[in-house]
């Protein structure tokens, strides 16, 4: 082979594939354990969500049995909202980290010359 003059040196693209891997790695481990709730888990939650809401309102402010289901379903649709919201939000990080390495990559690639 015959030596081109190419002599590596550590750069702005180096270092953007380096934060880019390192945020796939990070987000992807995250992801890779990321634990979904079981209906039990949800159903506890929704129930101390609930009685902290209606502790909150005092004794004069009680809801009715339908009230009480309705605000039930609310809560109960923020704790799965906020769930989701949190996974996708690691998608998207994991997302830019590969983002970032490839970009990175192929700008040490094309300095190279190969």
């Amino acid at each position: 082979m015959i030596p081109t003059g190419y002599k590596p040196r550590f750069g702005l693209f180096h270092i953007i594939a380096i934060i880019g891997l390192s945020l796939s790695a990070y987000y992807g481990y995250e992801l890779m354990t990321w634990e979904d709730l079981t209906d039990e888990e949800i159903e506890q939650s929704v129930e101390i969500n609930l009685a902290l809401d209606l502790n909150r309102r005092g004794p004069h402010l009680q809801p009715d049995d339908a009230t009480r289901a309705r605000m039930r379903e609310q809560v109960r649709a923020e704790i799965v909202g906020e769930r989701a919201v949190a996974k996708e939000k690691i998608e998207r990080r994991l997302g830019v980290g590969l983002l970032l390495t490839v970009a990175g990559g192929i700008r040490l690639l094309m300095a190279r010359g190969m």
